[in-house]
């Protein structure tokens, strides 16, 4: 396997180091055929070219010995004109080709008997049917935007128009749409070739909060001139993902000059008030504001061109947000003694229904409004409830008991929320020579949006903020060495920012929430608050393409030398989940003394949980901050085969290697490892399911978290993706294709999944305390010194009395890439003049998928004696991971396409899935 490892390596660096190396196609397109005289032989050494009248660039080539001709890297501006020149032949003129992204334009050329001064002229056009390509792809040109009204101005709902796709907002998984039975997060997304992918959640992580889950930074439509999705049995040159790829070429500057102007505005004078609002005699408010423009041109003619654009979006809103509270006449019930004496003695309260006798004195602590509570509720917010009241209680030892006064109720809330957002994208393209063409791509999203509550652990709690902002540099240079070999070089530096910081006057401020009763008010950030994320990517790509005889082959390499650095301050503050209301209006106090007076001794407390952030080696606050590197890399082999005038072979191998993460400061981070599968393990427990003969939970029980400073998990070398398809040209016109093809597709892990290690002991513990999380009660009474606001002391969480629980993370030391089988079969055919019927089966079955599985547990855990028992007691709480899911999608789609706004129409599909 070293031997393996090491020659791939080598392979590898020696196409970045080669000075003859490179084929283009993701972010460009390329134009293919056959010339051949009029019995159909082929004709070698026939001189091509290709004139861009747009940018006045021209390329030559002759055909091969196969007959065939082939320009690849070409860049997606205009149209192109092709010219066929042969001695004994008359010349053909083709105008009007239109080159697509990420698809191959194949015009086949028959020459007619005569002199090369006669020309033939013909025009073309869009491509319909694809006669040389297995891959099912989906073209959405700028014809989409331009026509359609946008809501989301964001490329990533483009994804919805084709078959197959879930969106996001169906698909549930906030990555971005599911397409072909994939999950949502396995794509690859592209700008003019070069990674635009969320390193850090797999689409999850969008800068505005108006876009649908996908690609880092989204891009003004404005600016786009063609979108591609590969939807299945992509080509090797593709990788990274296991579901699909897409690719996004801008707009290029031409010898003309033009641009464009646009607003959007939405007004609440022009919209009815809500149901609701009305209801709750509250005004709404949406005013949606959306502008901008681009502009573009030569710089020199047939030279240097530029095309930009800035756009900005600017949305205030305002909504009634409902929830429950308690009310008014309950403080001030409980702040008069009213709480005390009813349960002390009243004949329908706590001590002389449960004991039958009053319990005078036992409910001192409970005679007022606690401190805490008066200081926290007067910072608020903590509005009360004005409707549909209710004076039943709902506490673990109160549900059921009627109180004398209304308890909980309706509360309605204004919920003002604004997005402050503006997108830059320029593309500069400049022809250094005939031979040598330089690109340079910058886009640049800011975004800051927030509102005024939903910042804590419930519904109604401070305002949140979120602060973000992707960037984009890509240079690319392309070089023609002969009319038969071209190289591309790309280098791109991808930044991703998304920062969550604390509420001005809530940084030290626990997160404390009922946990056993309907109300959403509650006070404090959330527990995972502030956040700061900050992900960066540097690519190298290299590509060579030649062709030989009817083989047109691609080789291809690139390095992606991964940068991210977090700070995650999980439970900084503190966590507190009360029981009920009677709980928090008495800072903790009340459970407790039900405890004494019912039971005699703490028994359930008055917090269901209780938790803090330490360090337990030195019991004071863990460090937050994270930095992880990683490097990763893959190269290819394509070859495209025109086997015969009418089939075409695409194959092709792939290898990924995705290196596992490290941190780059040493000693400070530790993973769960498996331990010996010795067998049987010593166990107290009477349960009879408890599985005491099986080797995998015998390891987890014999394992223990180690600091690693290097291969938290195993590298996974066997990487090799092959791919494979064709395209039968049925009748020889390029009307009807029957195609199929079959891929394996690799995935890379999110750094989401991995970057939560840095809860794990020894150095980092999220302690918690409470009868149903560690058996040891927690309260103001019973834990003296636990509730505070800010915490008074840290340390009480880590004193080994109270059995706190760490809950720490898990990456499963032999996890390995996730992949994709993806298949498909079907056809292509032009039925009239621009109308396209496309049958397609396709599968996709997913290996190896990354998943949440709880593997301290077992079957009958919660059965028989011994119910409590885990796998490993010192472990904690069910937060382990693992990736041996499976899944299977079916499905027939039958598309109709028309060559309008981007040939999309009609799309339906059956499918079948299942997941194992």
């Amino acid at each position: 396997m070293k031997l393996i490892y090491r020659g791939v390596l080598a392979l590898a660096l020696a196409c970045f180091l080669c000075g003859t190396q490179a084929w283009p196609q993701a972010g460009t397109g390329a134009l293919t055929g056959m010339v051949t005289d009029p019995t159909g032989a082929i004709i070698v050494g026939a001189t091509v070219e290709l004139t861009n009248p747009d940018v006045g660039a021209t390329r030559s080539t002759v055909t091969t010995s196969g007959g065939i001709y082939r320009f690849t890297a070409l860049p997606i501006v205009g149209t192109y004109t092709l010219t066929v020149q042969q001695t004994g032949f008359k010349a053909v003129k083709i105008e009007g080709l239109e080159v697509t992204v990420g698809a191959t334009l194949t015009q086949d050329v028959r020459l007619e008997l005569g002199t090369p001064q006669e020309v033939i002229a013909v025009t073309g056009g869009a491509e319909m049917v694809r006669p040389t390509d297995s891959a099912v792809s989906t073209l959405i040109d700028r014809n989409v935007w331009q026509n359609m009204p946008l809501e989301i101005r964001s490329q990533n709902s483009f994804i919805n128009l084709v078959a197959g796709a879930v969106p996001d907002e169906m698909a549930g998984n906030t990555r971005g749409a599911a397409v072909n039975g994939a999950r949502g997060g396995a794509a690859n997304y592209m700008v003019e070739g070069v990674d635009n992918n969320d390193q850090g959640q797999a689409g999850r992580g969008q800068i505005s909060t108006a876009d649908p889950g996908g690609a880092a930074t989204s891009i003004s439509p404005d600016a786009i001139s063609e979108y591609r999705v590969i939807t299945n049995s992509f080509a090797a040159e593709y990788g990274k993902a296991g579901g699909f790829v897409t690719d996004t070429v801008l707009k290029s500057g031409t010898n003309q000059w033009h641009g464009s102007l646009f607003e959007y505005n939405r007004v609440q004078a022009l919209a009815a008030n809500h149901f609701f609002s009305n209801s709750a005699g509250i005004k709404d408010s949406l005013v949606r504001n959306q502008f901008g423009g681009s502009f573009g041109g030569p710089v020199v003619n047939d030279k240097a061109f530029f095309f930009s654009t800035l756009e900005f979006h600017r949305l205030r809103q305002s909504q009634p947000l409902h929830g429950r509270g308690t009310t008014q006449e309950f403080l001030d019930w409980v702040d008069s003694g009213g709480l005390q004496s009813w349960a002390e003695s009243d004949p329908q309260g706590l001590c002389v229904v449960e004991t039958g006798a009053p319990c005078p004195g036992a409910f001192a602590n409970s005679a007022r409004l606690g401190p805490i509570f008066n200081r926290l509720r007067e910072q608020g917010p903590f509005p009360l409830a004005t409707r549909n009241f209710s004076n039943i209680g709902q506490g673990i030892m109160t549900a059921g008991y009627e109180y004398p006064v209304p308890v909980y109720g309706d509360v309605f809330v204004q919920d003002a929320s604004f997005a402050n957002e503006y997108r830059i994208s320029t593309k500069v393209d400049y022809a250094l020579s005939q031979k040598d063409q330089v690109s340079l791509v910058y886009l640049n999203q800011t975004a800051r949006s927030g509102s005024s509550f939903f910042g804590g652990d419930t519904v109604i709690t401070p305002a949140w903020v979120q602060d973000a902002r992707g960037q984009n540099l890509a240079l690319g240079w392309t070089r023609t060495f002969s009319p038969t070999m071209a190289n591309t070089f790309k280098v791109s530096y991808l930044r991703h920012r998304s920062d969550y910081p604390s509420t001005p006057g809530y940084e030290d401020i626990p997160s404390i929430v009922t946990a056993f009763e309907d109300v959403t008010v509650g006070f404090g950030l959330s527990v995972g608050m502030p956040q700061f994320f900050t992900d960066n990517q540097f690519q190298f790509q290299d590509h060579f393409s030649i062709i030989k005889g009817k083989h047109s082959l691609k080789f291809g390499g690139e390095y992606r030398r991964i940068r991210n650095g977090s700070s995650f301050f999980f439970d900084l503050n503190g966590f507190f989940l009360p029981y009920s209301i009677e709980e928090l209006v008495t800072d903790m106090a009340f459970g407790d003394e039900v405890d004494l007076a019912l039971f005699g001794a703490p028994t359930f407390g008055s917090m269901y949980w209780a938790s803090a952030s330490i360090n337990p080696a030195t019991g004071e606050e863990p460090d937050y901050y994270r930095g992880f590197r990683a490097n990763e890399f893959a190269f290819y082999v394509q070859d495209d085969w025109r086997v015969a005038p009418r089939l075409t072979i695409n194959a092709g191998l792939r290898y990924e290697y995705f290196g596992p993460p490290h941190n780059f400061r040493p000693g400070i981070d530790s993973n769960f490892y498996f331990g010996s599968t010795s067998t049987p393990i010593a166990t107290a427990t009477d349960n009879p399911f408890f599985p005491a003969d099986n080797g995998f939970y015998a390891s987890v029980a014999n394992g223990s978290f180690q600091v690693r400073d290097n291969e938290i998990w195993k590298k996974d070398k066997n990487n090799f993706a092959p791919r494979l398809g064709f395209a039968y040209d049925v009748l020889g016109t390029q009307k009807l294709v029957l195609r199929a093809g079959y891929g394996v597709m690799y995935e890379r892990i999110y750094n989401n999944v991995f970057e939560n290690i840095r809860f794990n002991p020894p150095f980092f513990s999220d302690n918690q305390i409470g009868t149903l999380v560690s058996g040891t009660p927690a309260g103001r009474l019973s834990v003296p010194g636990l509730y505070s606001a800010p915490l008074a002391s840290r340390a009480v969480f880590n004193d080994p009395a109270f059995e706190p629980k760490p809950n720490p993370r898990h990456m499963d030391e032999n996890i390995v890439s996730p992949y994709y089988h993806q298949f498909h079969v079907g056809l292509q055919w032009e039925v009239f003049d621009g109308y396209v019927f496309e049958p397609e089966y396709i599968g996709t079955l997913g290996r190896k998928l990354l998943g949440y599985y709880d593997i301290n547990t077992f079957n009958g855990r919660t059965a028989g004696s011994g119910s409590a028992a885990r796998i490993n007691p010192d472990i904690g709480q069910d937060n382990f991971r693992t990736n041996n899911f499976e899944s299977e999608y079916h499905a027939m789609q039958l598309t109709v396409r028309k060559n309008y706004a981007a040939g999309l129409g009609f799309n339906a599909s059956y499918t079948w899935s299942r997941t194992l």
